[in-house]
Formats: C-alpha cells, structure tokens, sequence
C-alpha cells in the first residue's frame, strides 16, 4: 500500500505529507480547495505526464515522494514482476518511489534512491497504483478497451495464451509482408530479372582481364607509330652497328685498341681502356636487343582496327557498369548474386505459403483456446456483475458480453469484444457508449474494479469522484461498495459526498489558506469530532444547522455499524 505521500512546490501546495493508512481513505474540500492536486501529483508518481505549469509560482522544482509497504508473503506475484523489471524491494517490504519536476524541464526519476528512466518508472508505477479518475470511464465507452478489460478479469492463464497469439500474429504478419513483396513485384521481378540477364551476359561475354585495357592502350600506341618505331630502331641500330667501321661499337673497339696499347707507357691509360671495355660491352647488349626488337617489328594489317574496336568495347562498359575494368567484374558478381536471388524467388513463395501455414494453425490453435477462455469468464463477468450491479442500486441493469468474430487474424484473437447494456427490464441490450448516463458508468467502473481488485493484486486503487453523477439510494450502495473494496486493497479516494465520506477509515481534509500573502493547500487527517463537523458542512454548507450537525453523526454512527458488518 501507499503509506506516505510528499508533495513539494507543486501548483498551491508548498508542502504537505499524507500518512495514508489500510483501508478507505477519504479526501473532502470545499470546491476549488484543491482536491484534484491530490489526484494529480499521484499521476506524477506512476509516471504520468508532467509540465512546468505545475511548479509552485516561484520555486525552481516539484518533488512528488511515495513511500510504499508491500505484504511480500501475500503479494509475491507483484514482487516477482518488480524483480523482472530489476526492481529490488528492500526486506522490510518497503519502495520508495520519487520524482522531481525541474523549471529546466529535467524529470528525475528514482527508485529506492535508483535514478531511472521515466519508461521504468512509469512500469513501477503502474503495478503500484491503479489511478481511475473520470476520464478513465471513458474506457468503458471505447468499445476497442473493453477486451482488454475481459482480459484482465481472464488472468495470467489469459493473459500468457494472449502472448502467444499475439506472438503467432506477429510472425504471421511478417511472413505476409514478405509474400506480397514477392508476388506484387512479379511483374517488376521479371524486368529486373531480364535487365540482369542481359548485363550479366554483356559482360561475360567481353572476357575482361584485369590490366587489359592498359595493355591494350600501350600497343594501339605502338600500332599507331609502327613506321616511326620501324625507321628510328633502324637509324639506331645503324648508328651502333654500322657498315665500313663507321659503326660505335667499331669506333668503341678502335679507341680500346689504342689505349690497350699505349697502356704499357702510362697505366691511367690502362683504367680507362677498361671503361671503353664495360662500355663497349653494354653498347653491343643495345645493339643486339635493337636488332632483335628491329626483326619483331611486323605490321599487322586489321591488328590497330581489332585494338581500337576492343577498347571502344571495354569503354561502353565501363560507361555503365565502372570506372575500371575492377569495378566492372565486381559489379558482375553482384548481379549474379541478385539473379540466383530472383530465379529462386519462386522456390522462396512456396516456403513462405508453407510456413504461413504452419504460424496459422499455430495461431489458431492458441486463438481458439484465448475464446474459449474469454467465453467463459464472460459467463461468469455477466453473472458477478449482475450481483454488483444490483448491489450498487441497478438491480434490474445487466451487462452483456457481445463476441463478434473477425474477418481475418488480430493480435487480440479471433473475435471482437464489445459491452452491451440494458438498464430497464424489457429493453435489449445496447452498446455501453451510447445509452448508459455518466452515474451509471461509475458504478459500472466501480463494479468492474471491485471484481479486478481481486485478480490484479494492485495495492493501491485511487478513485476521482467516482461518486459524480449519483445521489440517493445509490450513493450510499456506491459508499458501502467501496467499503467492501477497501477491506482487500487500499483505496484512496476524493469525493464530495457526504455518504461516501462517512465510510472513510482515514478521512483528509483539504482546504486553501493566506500564509504570508501566499495561497497554499493544506491538507490534514481528522478525528471523530472533525468528521462529523466536516459532513455537516458537506450536508449543509459553512452554516450547518445544529439539525444538520445531527444528521451528520446519525450518518456517522450508521456507517460504523455498517463497517462492523463487512468486516
């Protein structure tokens, strides 16, 4: 339960602390006081929606604090979800949950002291309190949330058969998507696979080599000056051979001979002989490869036309394929890839067909078994609620549960489920939405939430004048209704009604105050006396009569004796 509320600097409250108790606990103010603070800061707490407009006028930051106390031997199904989210609860059973709302628009949210995302926060919370307010009803008049209610009263059995259907559903979808990606593109498939084709036989067909279109620019260079090269090897090679000693290498050999015999005289003539040796040598190995390069000179008639029609060639690919002839061949490897994809695509449609198969049956089956569920619990929800319903002063109302199968698979099984009610005897019964009043659907919500208290294991249920709209008979069924909730689960509840008021076992009083030229909210626990003071001016306004004062402890009085009765 939630043992201890703080709230600081948030709109009129500077700073107040509620020690809430076990039980039903009450919160009654004058209009306009500030009883929807009270609501307000809670939602803050699990992790509701904050702004800057609710920051007290002047302060730098909001700190909403709840202090709660778990029963860890009765409660082990919420201990083991908090555990999973990576929530430790100290032994005593305690959690402290807090946040801070910083002018800057910084959140903080923390855990035991644990700074988390408001994500894990707004997790925590939600398993901590359940906050119904009046615009939470409008649950019941959206037809799409009235599974999930079903769903809730189902139980974890539901709830974990809900997630293999869901599951099931999921993968059916994506098997789905992948199948008309497939089948609808057939037709741009088989362009696609046309085009590839094509590309892929171009390309194969011109029998690239890596380099080749270097070598290939090298001789069309050579093949276009064949008459050039041809005359200058020749002109070379007559200057470095020669005929009648005119030749470098005669001459070279002629000026060694000298020197070889002049060397006996001076031997620096003998070194350079030998230089003239070296040189003579090299000259002669040009000489020679100059011949030979001379002889393999062949003009070759059609050869340039060949080497200029393969470089078009290569160029016209490399215009649409690559830069280089690299890029070219890589580029082929992709499409054939791609082509062994698209060829098998059929293969693939008839896998997929067959495996869709396989996650309907699966989905089926679970989906079949979540109905049957549902239908059942909806037999006994109609049943319970009838008695509740009757109990809540709407003895001749029913609520029925109405299944509408699907057209085709929903993550939420196989059928729609909508609320149909029948308020008068003789009338059949209507969508909840457009024929149940404002009075009727609290006491609906009311009824529902005392059957889910009992399933759900939430520790705290918070209520926003769940009481609007009713009066009489009924508002005193409503009080005794949320009497009988509050003896399984805390409940904290703001209401203007007296009736409602006097089955409080901690009643709060709110009520604005002028502290240093300051408007501010003030909220405190009041004894017997207090609480009958209190209900009379609910009864009667500030100027209760001493007969409206009377009124208020004979209402008082009765509501201790019917207490003593539930419990």
């Amino acid at each position: 339960m939630l043992e201890r509320l703080r709230v600081e600097n948030f709109a009129l409250i500077e700073e107040v602390e509620l020690e809430l108790s076990p039980g039903l606990n009450l919160l009654t103010g004058e209009t306009g006081a500030g009883k929807s603070l009270v609501i307000d800061a809670v939602s803050l707490l699990i992790g509701g929606r904050s702004t800057l407009e609710a920051l007290r006028s002047g302060a730098n930051k909001a700190r909403i604090e709840g202090f709660f106390v778990l029963d860890l031997e009765n409660q082990s199904k919420l201990y083991a979800e908090l555990l999973e989210l990576g929530i430790e609860v100290e032994e005593d059973g305690t959690l402290l949950l807090s946040r801070e709302i910083a002018r800057s628009g910084k959140n903080t949210c923390r855990v035991n002291g644990r700074t988390v995302t408001l994500s894990l926060f707004r997790e925590v919370g939600g398993r901590l309190i359940d906050l119904q307010g009046q615009h939470e009803q409008q649950s019941l008049m959206n037809p799409r949330k009235h599974g999930q209610l079903l769903d809730r009263l189902v139980g974890q059995e539901g709830e974990e058969i809900l997630e293999k259907v869901a599951a099931c559903y999921k993968k059916l979808q994506k098997i789905e998507q992948d199948l008309v990606k497939l089948q609808k593109s057939e037709r741009d498939r088989m362009q696609r696979l046309d085009m590839l084709a094509f590309q892929s036989k171009e390309i194969k067909d011109a029998q690239l080599q890596c380099g080749e279109d270097e070598e290939l620019e090298v001789e069309r260079k050579k093949l276009q000056n064949m008459e050039k090269l041809m005359a200058h090897s020749n002109e070379a090679y007559e200057a470095l051979y020669g005929d009648k000693g005119q030749g470098a290498l005669e001459m070279l050999a002629k000026a060694r001979q000298a020197l070889d015999e002049a060397a006996p005289f001076d031997s620096t003539l003998g070194d350079l002989s030998k230089v003239l040796e070296e040189t003579y040598y090299q000259v002669e190995d040009v000489t020679e490869r100059l011949r030979d390069y001379r002889e393999d000179l062949e003009y070759q008639p059609g050869r340039l036309d060949e080497v200029q029609e393969r470089l078009i060639r290569i160029d016209r690919l490399k215009h649409k394929y690559g830069n280089r002839i690299e890029d070219i061949l890589e580029y082929h490897d992709s499409i054939a890839a791609e082509l062994l994809e698209l060829e098998s695509c059929d293969e693939k449609i008839t896998v997929l067909e067959k495996e869709r198969q396989q996650w309907l049956d699966k989905y089926l089956e679970s989906a079949r078994i979540l109905t049957e569920k549902r239908r059942q619990k909806a037999k006994e929800l109609e049943e319970a609620l009838q008695k509740e319903l009757a109990f809540l002063g709407m003895a001749r109302a029913r609520l029925e549960v109405q299944f509408r199968q699907r057209q085709e698979p929903a993550a939420q099984g196989l059928e729609e489920i909508e609320f149909l009610f029948a308020p008068n005897v003789g009338e059949p019964a209507k969508a909840l939405a457009r024929i149940a009043s404002g009075g009727e659907l609290g006491r609906i919500l009311l009824a529902f939430k005392t059957l889910l208290a009992r399933v759900e294991g939430i520790p705290a249920l918070i209520f926003d004048e769940i009481d609007a709209g009713i009066g009489g008979q009924a508002l005193q069924a409503v009080a005794q209704k949320m009497a009988q909730v509050a003896e399984h689960v805390q409940v904290i509840c703001v209401t203007h009604a007296p009736q409602m008021a006097a089955y409080a076992d901690n009643h709060f009083l709110i009520r604005k105050e002028i502290n240093e030229e300051r408007t501010v909210t003030q909220i405190r626990p009041l004894q017997e006396e207090e609480r009958i003071s209190e209900l009379a001016r609910m009864l009667g306004g500030d100027e209760a009569s001493e007969a409206t004062v009377e009124h208020a402890k004979e209402m008082y009085q009765k509501s201790r004796r019917a207490l003593s009765k539930i419990s």
